[in-house]
């Protein structure tokens, strides 16, 4: 099964997305911050990272910074819980690749299903080339 990365900085979403992910049969690491993510990144090589925005000192958008400088491709699911999720949406979407959304109050299902058709997605285009 896929390899997920959830970058987050609260230890309670993190482990809570962590039993929600793994419950569906994902290996699951966590990094709590955008720095331990970065450095994750490099080690454990997931096949999809699910990223918090809103973090201090390296946020979410430096982590996608550092994707895209590094032209790593890994498929990335924000989860966020700015208010405004489809004008975020669109901002980040003009600036980075992002896989998908989830707004962080979403109901279990919601992240499970978008981690799943992330994954499918990508594999179907993998299968394309």
């Amino acid at each position: 099964m896929a390899k997920i990365l959830i970058i987050e900085d609260e230890p309670d979403v993190a482990e809570s997305e962590r039993m929600l992910l793994e419950r569906d049969d994902f290996t699951v690491e966590i990094a709590l911050g955008g720095a331990e993510g970065i450095r994750k990144i490099k080690s454990a090589k997931p096949n999809l990272i699910v990223l918090d925005l809103l973090m201090p000192m390296v946020s979410g958008t430096d982590v996608l910074d550092f994707l895209k400088k590094n032209g790593i491709g890994i498929p990335v699911v924000v989860a966020t819980a700015l208010s405004s999720v489809k004008g975020t949406r669109t901002e980040l979407e003009k600036s980075y690749r992002i896989d998908g959304f989830v707004s962080k109050t979403y109901l279990a299902e919601d992240l499970v299903r978008e981690v799943r058709s992330v994954l499918q997605m990508r594999k179907s285009i993998k299968g394309k080339d």
